[in-house]
């Protein structure tokens, strides 16, 4: 079915008659009605055009546009009014707006080639001994919108249970940008200080002692360590007996630090026996000659050692004649 318009001189004719067809916002329909855009500060504002026809008399609809804008704090709001308006004298309006705010937040650039190549929650490893340090303006930051968005930077240093955690102490770095609208960015990273080296020990001289002096002063082990002043210097022996009148106590001595790094070394203890025993004789006897100089009958010697318990006793007699005849 064909669809007729009535012609300019009929809708003319109408409206000085006082007779209308439709009203003039019913004639102008809007085909096309852009959505309302929000675009970023440093975007440029593009309004798209709308589409209308005249369901009365033309297809021949005009469209014209007025600007205004606003802004709010970081939001600037441009509204285009589109007036679509027929040779019939119909016309219709809609508004649509393009709100243009600070989207992005600012971009944290690292300077400094400790940094670069890091992810934000990154680690670094350092020794224990080790300054650490960064170059100056380590970060730099840029926004698309503010020229000079704030950079701040927030830092602590924490010890650690090493053998547990695997370090000494760690610390935290944080810079903070945020750009004139509150849009905020972070860079986060951490700096493990870990003792990866065991002490150096130094063992006292080796010794030569009798062998009841196990129990003397040989001298103590010393230490140093790279990162610890509190070392732990502990001591094993273990004895080593070469034949009954000599033997050796190996003492390893280890000092270890507070990462359980452990280093040792070996102090020989020679204990030989140079000493001879102590023997006490009996008291002297006057015997009939016919009696047995056994020491069964004389008595026996005594002795004590210092180094042996068990010691063996052996006698014998010299017999010397006073005078021939008794």
């Amino acid at each position: 079915m064909n669809k007729h318009y009535p012609s300019m001189v009929m809708v003319c004719m109408l409206l000085f008659m006082g007779i209308t067809t439709a009203s003039t916002n019913d004639c102008i329909v809007f085909t096309f009605i852009p959505e309302n855009e929000v675009i970023d500060c440093d975007d440029t504002p593009f309004f798209t055009l709308p589409m209308a026809v005249d369901n009365c008399c033309s297809d021949d609809v005009t469209l014209t546009k007025s600007d205004s804008s606003y802004t709010i704090g970081c939001e600037t709001v441009y509204i285009r009014t589109w007036t679509a308006s027929s040779p019939c004298g119909n016309s219709a309006s809609i508004k649509t707006t393009i709100t243009q705010k600070d989207l992005s937040a600012p971009i944290i650039i690292l300077n400094d080639p400790q940094l670069v190549g890091l992810n934000s929650g990154d680690f670094l490893v350092r020794s224990c001994d080790e300054v650490f340090a960064l170059g100056p303006n380590p970060v730099s930051v840029v926004d698309n919108c503010d020229p000079d968005p704030k950079l701040v930077l927030f830092d602590g240093l924490e010890s650690g249970n090493c053998p547990q955690d695997g370090y000494v102490e760690i610390l935290t770095c944080t810079w903070t940008a945020t750009d004139d609208c509150g849009n905020e960015s972070s860079f986060t990273f951490f700096v493990k200080f870990v003792d990866e080296k065991a002490p150096v020990i130094h063992c006292p001289d080796d010794q030569i002692a009798e062998c009841d002096a196990a129990d003397g002063d040989f001298g103590t082990a010393t230490a140093t360590d790279n990162c610890d002043d509190n070392l732990a210097i502990t001591s094993i022996d273990n004895l080593v007996v070469i034949n009954p009148c000599e033997s050796v106590i190996e003492r390893t001595w280890t000092a270890t630090d507070h990462c359980w790094n452990e280093s040792s070394c070996v102090q020989n203890i020679k204990l030989i026996d140079t000493t001879k025993p102590e023997i006490w004789c009996p008291d002297d006897l006057t015997l009939e000659c016919d009696m047995l100089a056994n020491p069964d009958y004389t008595g026996m010697a005594s002795a004590t050692d210092n180094c042996d318990d068990d010691v063996y006793i052996a006698w014998s007699d010299d017999t010397t004649f006073v005078t021939a005849h008794c």
